[in-house]
Formats: C-alpha cells, structure tokens, sequence
C-alpha cells in the first residue's frame, strides 16, 4: 500500500534521506559535480526544507520538499514557499505519483500561509505544473547570483499567488527582473 508522509527535516529517517539524495543525484547529476561531488545534503537548512513522500513500505516511489524564505521584491518582504526536487522513480512514473506529490506539496504551500510560491523547471513541464494552479512567468527573468552580478537563470519560473497580499501583488512580478539571491531551489 501506497502512503503519504511529511518529515522536517530533523526527522527525516536516515535510510530515507540517502534514496532521496540518491535519486537527486540521478535525477539532476549537475548538482553533485566539483566541490558537491560528495555532498551527504539536500537543502539548505536556512529554506526550511519539509519533505513530501510517497512510499511503499520503505521504499521511496516520488518526492518533493516544500522550502521557504523572505523575499524582497519592489520594496516589499513576501513569505515565498517553493516546490524543489519533485521527482518519481523511474519504474513508477506513469502511474501519477507525479501528480500526487505535486498536488500534496502544493496544497501544503497554500495551507501554510505563503504569499506567493515559485518553482523553477524546463519550460517542457509548464503544463503539467499548471494543472494544480501555478502559473507560467515567461515574461519574467529570474536572476541569480551574487547581487552585484547576477546571472540569468535559464529555467522556467512558475509562480502561485495562495494569500490576498500575493493575489494583490501579482503584477509586480510579472515583466520584470527578479533577484531570487545565490541560487534557486
């Protein structure tokens, strides 16, 4: 049987976090080169990362984390809750744990209280991403970097507005520069 768990972080069982890593560095190989070759660590712990699985027994079938921090954008702070890592194990995709995981994490973001969440992906999975209410910001140019200097991403920002002072502040966000800081989830 298929079940749904949450962890924090410091609860996150052992064996679960190394299926989780292992599966992250499979999934995106490019965040496990040079200095991170060897990194026993998902998140940052300053993004509060909470963990969305579904197992079958012990067995990781799909995943997310749900992250959060305060961003300052046109002179306001927004509580911004993000989707990172989802993914499905290769011999479970198409069966809709990707739906499942996307839609729990994305009900957690809008339960938590954020004002807007944002996730980044390949412009491929907008649609699939669209389904639970996020919104493609095509016109927005997400930068990331040092402040100073900061560098285009080239990944596709997806946004949802949950709280009345997100839903209000929409439009600052659309057709715009937006410094998300070093990296984005």
């Amino acid at each position: 049987m298929i079940r749904q768990c949450i962890y924090p972080k410091r609860v996150l069982p052992a064996a679960l976090q190394l299926q989780i890593l292992s599966s992250l560095r499979q999934s995106w190989p490019n965040g496990s080169i040079g200095p991170a070759q060897m990194r026993e660590w998902m998140l940052h712990q300053e993004h509060h990362p909470i963990h969305i699985v579904l197992l079958q027994g012990s067995l990781l079938i799909s995943h997310t984390t749900v992250v959060w921090k305060y961003l300052c954008h046109a002179g306001e702070t927004y509580q911004v809750y993000g989707l990172s890592g989802v993914f499905t194990h290769p011999a479970w995709r198409g069966q809709g744990h990707g739906s499942r995981i996307v839609e729990a994490g994305t009900a957690f973001i809008a339960a938590a209280g954020a004002d807007v969440g944002m996730l980044w992906c390949a412009p491929s999975l907008q649609d699939f991403y669209m389904r639970w209410g996020w919104l493609a910001m095509d016109t927005t140019t997400t930068l990331i970097g040092p402040a100073a200097a900061p560098r285009p991403c080239p990944l596709l920002l997806m946004m949802l507005f949950p709280s009345p002072a997100g839903r209000a502040a929409r439009h600052l966000f659309e057709n715009c520069a937006l410094w998300f800081g070093e990296q984005v989830w």
